[in-house]
């Protein structure tokens, strides 16, 4: 398993992240925020990346049952019911509502990780919960990665199908796989992977 670290989202492409875990971290305010409003019972948490935003989103929402809640630079924004402090975020203030959040920092992380498979937001507070859910993501991918390989193989070597047509199927597994254990960095394993491609092709040739 391969963890790559970034301070900040600026500059993440969406392709960089496909099929990807990311963990999102602002870990004194927004991502505490979040964990502390799920608790006490908040349906759900929309992000946005802006005031107008949030606004926008807020208006598409029963009024009674959603909850505007930011900051800019630590001040709650004019307007919203709250803050960025997880002590605002009561059962009696967020209980059975959609909160619709905006941050400097936090918010905008989550929406720049937008392209992954899963996110997942993690604080001091849910700490355990993370480690768990990372741990079973990692171990998801190794077992596609697993899994893979014999639905291509049982499909390349029982059919009626030319030589040609077997390579390119499974230098199609081979990158698939190297995909799912080592997702964003396609150089890694360079030197195994060629040799399993070899490998494959000679097995493909006595095929016939």
């Amino acid at each position: 398993m391969k963890i790559e670290v970034y301070f900040t989202p600026h500059g993440l492409a969406p392709n960089e992240l496909a099929g990807r875990t990311v963990v999102a971290v602002d870990l004194l305010r927004a991502s505490t925020t979040i964990a502390v409003a799920l608790a006490a019972g908040a349906r759900e948490i929309l992000p946005a990346g802006s005031t107008e935003e949030a606004l926008r989103l807020a208006q598409n929402l029963e009024s009674d049952q959603v909850v505007l809640a930011g900051e800019r630079k630590s001040v709650r924004i004019p307007g919203f019911a709250l803050g960025n402090s997880p002590l605002e975020f009561t059962p009696e203030a967020v209980g059975g509502r959609t909160i619709v959040l905006t941050t400097t920092n936090g918010t905008q992380a989550l929406l720049a990780a937008q392209g992954a498979r899963e996110i997942i937001v993690a604080a001091a507070v849910n700490f355990g919960v993370v480690v768990e859910r990372a741990r079973a993501a990692a171990k998801a991918q190794l077992q596609a990665a697993k899994a893979l390989p014999a639905a291509y193989l049982r499909e390349v070597f029982e059919g009626d199908h030319t030589r040609k047509w077997r390579s390119r199927r499974l230098g199609e597994l081979i990158d698939r796989c190297n995909y799912i254990i080592h997702p964003g960095d396609r150089a890694e394993g360079e030197v195994s992977v060629g040799k399993l491609r070899e490998g494959f092709r000679a097995g493909v040739a006595r095929a016939g």
